[in-house]
């Protein structure tokens, strides 16, 4: 018989796949389970995630987890999550409707609404954002007050996706303050709810989950917990957004400040001793420890390395692309890329007869490098000036093409690391315990 072993049970509640993983004392992996998420789609921009085949995944991808490491002792629970995504639930925690997904575009006209309240005139330095949109949980519960008033009044609970399972599992709905900052409800000056954005979506203070800092105590598991294969008596800590939970997992807040992900979109994080003032197009927040970050997010990234793949000859895998990109000199021979995301929009300039598909493959890392420079300034940090790298992460990382363009472009060296959420995750509970 297998003797007990100490585990951390990690949960990334993804927007693509959910991700559970058990991790040893010394934070290695022991086994991991990956189940894709269903959406449901309508033509009117809904987004939602069907609540039964949610908790079927979450349940068995747990199962799955401890029935593959025999004897394993449950140490705590954390878990780290998409933001924004929710339903409303009964005074048992039971969801009322499905998740809506922070991908939903029915919020626009709630949100023009909420531009034009009065209170909200300094929601920037109360939020995470600096300016109100359609997909944060302020607009869409905007929304459901004004097209389902009574379904919103009768919600005992709303309920984050990550706290619809801490409610199941320890008997009370909780949320970290990272998560919390991202929704558009929590003022990050007061460190609490903040009640005008309350009273704007006709929401009252009992329907939200009471909140511990990023990293914090939730509770712990009660019997009821039993219904996913977990024992009562079980920590259970919530370890913020992936992105932080990632960056924490790298040693971000040890290793200069700055993290970059190289994705299938960009994202520049950096951590900072505290709160820095809000900016147009930046997201801010807690950090454990005391900590602050802020986060520049360019959905150009991997996505147009992958579209290259379908028009440039000899491109059609990474592998291939990375390849050609290598050939081609610096500059590209003249040839540049520019991409405008948010018209889809994108094209080369400077064509030659001379280009040849190295050319065009090396232009757009090029272009996906100055991008990011900009998203750095756009922080507001300095890059490590006395040697230290900037930190690497996301698949793009693993291709030393890009890395090298990156290096050069911001002058200083730059590191590759694990950013897995999950780590992140498990690595904040391994050392508050």
């Amino acid at each position: 018989m297998s003797r007990s072993r100490e585990a951390i049970l990690a949960l990334d509640l993804g927007s693509t796949n959910l991700k559970v993983a058990l991790f040893g004392s010394r934070l290695e992996r022991l086994e991991v389970a990956v189940r894709p998420v269903a959406h449901e789609y309508g033509a009117d921009g809904r987004v939602e995630l069907p609540v039964e085949p949610f908790l079927s995944s979450v349940n068995d991808a747990i199962r799955s987890c401890l029935s593959a490491v025999p004897g394993v002792s449950l140490r705590a629970i954390t878990l780290t999550s998409q933001a924004q995504t929710f339903t409303l639930g009964d005074a048992a925690g039971q969801a009322l409707m499905p998740f809506v997904s922070w991908q939903d575009n029915r919020g626009v006209a709630a949100c023009d609404a909420l531009a034009r309240e009065p209170t909200l005139g300094g929601f920037g330095r109360h939020s995470g954002f600096a300016g109100l949109l359609p997909a944060l949980q302020i607009a869409q519960l905007r929304r459901l007050r004004d097209e389902q008033p009574e379904r919103l009044r009768a919600a005992r609970h709303i309920l984050s996706l990550p706290t619809f399972l801490v409610r199941a599992w320890i008997g009370r709905a909780v949320m970290d303050s990272n998560l919390a900052a991202m929704s558009g409800l929590y003022s990050l000056e007061l460190e609490d709810w903040w009640p005008v954005a309350l009273e704007a979506d006709g929401v009252n203070r009992a329907q939200l989950p009471d909140l511990v800092p990023v990293g914090g105590l939730a509770g712990e598991t009660i019997e009821a917990a039993a219904t996913f294969g977990i024992p009562p008596g079980v920590p259970v800590f919530l370890a913020g957004n992936d992105q932080t939970a990632g960056a924490y997992g790298a040693g971000v807040h040890r290793e200069g400040g700055l993290l970059v992900t190289l994705g299938t979109a960009q994202v520049a994080y950096a951590v900072t001793p505290r709160l820095m003032p809000p900016s147009a197009g930046l997201i801010r927040g807690p950090f454990p420890g005391g900590l602050a970050y802020r986060m520049a997010a360019d959905s150009s990234g991997g996505n147009l390395i992958n579209w290259g793949q379908t028009v440039l000859a000899g491109a059609g895998n990474d592998s291939a692309f990375f390849e050609l990109a290598a050939a081609a000199p610096s500059g590209c021979r003249g040839l540049t890329f520019s991409a405008d995301v948010t018209a889809a929009a994108g094209g080369w300039q400077g064509i030659g007869l001379h280009h040849r598909p190295e050319d065009f493959a090396r232009s757009i890392l090029e272009e996906l490098c100055r991008r990011m420079e900009g998203m750095i300034q756009q922080l507001g940090v300095e890059l490590p000036a006395d040697g230290r790298p900037v930190l690497i992460a996301g698949g793009g990382g693993a291709s030393a093409v890009w890395r090298q363009l990156l290096s050069e472009r911001l002058d200083c060296p730059v590191y590759r690391v694990d950013g897995d959420p999950l780590l992140g995750a498990a690595a904040l509970v391994s050392e508050a315990l």
